[in-house]
C-alpha cells in the first residue's frame, strides 16, 4: 500500500531513492507552425547525477524554506515519488501556485502516483 504524507526540509536527502531514468520512444516537433508527432526516437534517460541531483535537492530545500509544500509517496518506507508546490503566487490575480517539482520512480509509473501526490 502506497502512503501519501507531508515531506519535511529534512527529508531532502530521501530525494536519491527515487529512479528518475525513463525511455522516451515518442516526441513532438513544430514544423512551419505545426506539432509534428516524432516517433520511435529510442532514447534513454538515465537516472540523476551528481550535480542534477543537487540542483533538485536545492530547488526541494529552497522551496520548504520559503513556505513551499511537499507531498511524498512511499512505499513501505521508501520514497517513490514526491511534489513540490512553490512558494510564491503567481498569476494576473496572484492567486496561483506552480507544481515546482514532481518525479516518480520509474517502476512506479502509470499506477496514479502522480495523480494522487496532485489531489
Amino acid at each position: 500500500m502506497i502512503l501519501y504524507k507531508e515531506m519535511d526540509i529534512h527529508e531532502v536527502n530521501r530525494l536519491c531513492e527515487i529512479d528518475r531514468s525513463e525511455y522516451i520512444d515518442l516526441m513532438y516537433k513544430m514544423d512551419n507552425g505545426q506539432l509534428i508527432e516524432v516517433n520511435n526516437i529510442g532514447h534513454e534517460c538515465p537516472n540523476w547525477s551528481n550535480q542534477m541531483l543537487k540542483e533538485i535537492e536545492s530547488r526541494f530545500a529552497y522551496e520548504l524554506e520559503n513556505a513551499g509544500f511537499a507531498i511524498g509517496a512511499y512505499d513501505n518506507e521508501k520514497l517513490i515519488g514526491f511534489g513540490v508546490l512553490a512558494h510564491m503566487f503567481r498569476g494576473q490575480s496572484n492567486d496561483q501556485l506552480q507544481v515546482d517539482l514532481m518525479y516518480v520512480s520509474r517502476s512506479y509509473r502509470r499506477k496514479g502516483i502522480g495523480t494522487r501526490i496532485l489531489e
